[in-house]
């Protein structure tokens, strides 16, 4: 229904640039990522100067896997309005799928400096965790499980982060495993 509002309007309105975006996020929920980058490129075209434009082609680009051009568009978004936790957010996520896990670390920590809440720091911890930092990974889900106790996924990463240290190291460290098992019991 949503998809066929912003259809009627689009005849009324072609050139609305919100609403073409708007269009192409139904399209993407709606599983067409093809139809929502072809839109919210469109968005960007009628309103260059629009950050949310930029940012929704980014979650558009994303979700069908080309990553370097997200990143591109969430930057742009970034230069138009730096302040959007979400954009930063997805931009953190988009630089975990390359594996430039430095780079999302930093822009983790903005976040969570901005907005200090237990899924930031969630995030902030799979970056260390992905960066083989595992001991400061760890310490993030656990500041997350003091923030809110019934956080299970930080419980998850912790379990996670251990085993995938267990199995790093040559020498198989059977402590990293029973730590892992005990958070999971």
């Amino acid at each position: 229904d949503a998809a066929k509002s912003y259809e009627r309007a689009l005849l009324l309105k072609p050139d609305d640039a919100n609403t073409t975006m708007n269009l192409g996020l139904v399209y993407l929920y709606l599983d067409r990522p093809d139809d929502a980058v072809k839109l919210t490129e469109r968005a960007t075209l009628l309103d260059p100067r629009s950050a949310s434009a930029f940012s929704n082609l980014g979650v558009a680009l994303h979700a069908r896997g080309e990553y370097a051009r997200a990143e591109a568009a969430y930057r742009h978004s970034l230069d138009l309005d730096p302040n959007n936790l979400t954009t930063l957010l997805n931009l953190g996520t988009n630089l975990l799928a390359q594996n430039k896990s430095a780079e999302a670390i930093d822009i983790m920590q903005r976040v969570v400096q901005a907005d200090d809440a237990p899924a930031h720091r969630k995030r902030l911890g799979d970056a260390l965790a992905k960066a083989g930092r595992y001991d400061d990974a760890v310490k993030e889900y656990q500041s997350v499980l003091q923030q809110d106790p019934q956080y299970y996924p930080a419980l998850n990463e912790i379990g996670w982060t251990r085993i995938a240290e267990y199995r790093k190291n040559l020498e198989l460290d059977d402590s990293k495993r029973h730590e892992a098992v005990a958070v999971w019991d």
